[in-house]
């Protein structure tokens, strides 16, 4: 019979069915990375140590193998996952398409055990794919906000953004202005952390902070710049510009 398109989401765009076996995870199988293709070097590692098969690097594509390929003028982000003679071979005109390639392939891995025969197309339906996280009123950890990269990068999403202050609270540290910053918040380090690990994923991390209005966290520590009206009255959050 003819395979079914891989189960994932989002479902891609277009599956060309083929007869054949598909493709499964084996010891004799491996990771490699096609001629001039050398920037996929870390997409192969990540999706090797996913699947549980050895990183070949920069050698001939073999039985069983999953090969990493640069080329092609698709639109960007865009991929083509082909599975037929027990081989995987997953290209694109960016490293984000390839990326998403072997998302594709994990996700239907993890589902089925198997990658079904047969061609992928896939691109994104819009350019920005992206998650808010509100750490200003709620404190979320670094290893909480790097958990939702990896699932990000999972689900082919391409930006990420931090609400870092609010009235409630000012959750990124600052060496200029420590005393604003509130108990729970995010070093530096655990800032570039996330950072590094979003950029493995191709995500973009839009840093928000709110200036004038919703600078409560800012007027609790600095009450002189707190905004009056010509009656007295003192909004909340507003800062004297």
């Amino acid at each position: 019979p003819l395979s079914s398109a891989p189960r994932t989401v989002p479902a891609v765009r277009s599956h060309e069915p083929a007869r054949g076996p598909g493709w499964k995870p084996a010891p004799a199988g491996g990771v490699v990375i096609a001629a001039n293709s050398g920037g996929l070097a870390d997409e192969g590692k990540l999706i090797a140590g996913e699947l549980g098969i050895p990183y070949r690097g920069a050698v001939a594509a073999g039985p069983g193998d999953v090969e990493l390929a640069l080329g092609g003028t698709g639109a960007p982000e865009s991929y083509t996952l082909a599975v037929r003679d027990g081989r995987v071979r997953i290209s694109g005109p960016d490293e984000a398409g390839v990326f998403y390639g072997t998302r594709t392939l994990k996700q239907s891995v993890k589902a089925t055990g198997a990658m079904p025969e047969g061609t992928v197309n896939d691109r994104p339906a819009k350019p920005q794919r992206g998650l808010n996280v509100e750490t200003a009123r709620k404190h979320f950890t670094a290893a909480w906000i790097e958990d939702r990269i990896r699932e990000m990068g999972d689900l082919k999403l391409n930006q990420l953004g931090l609400h870092f202050s609010d009235d409630q609270g000012f959750r990124i540290a600052s060496d200029s202005h420590p005393e604003v910053v509130s108990a729970q918040h995010l070093t530096k380090a655990e800032v570039r952390r996330i950072l590094a690990l979003a950029a493995e994923r191709h995500v973009t991390v839009v840093p928000e902070i709110d200036s004038p209005g919703h600078l409560g966290a800012v007027i609790a520590a600095h009450p002189d710049l707190q905004l009056r009206s010509a009656t007295g009255r003192a909004p909340r959050g507003a800062v004297d510009i």
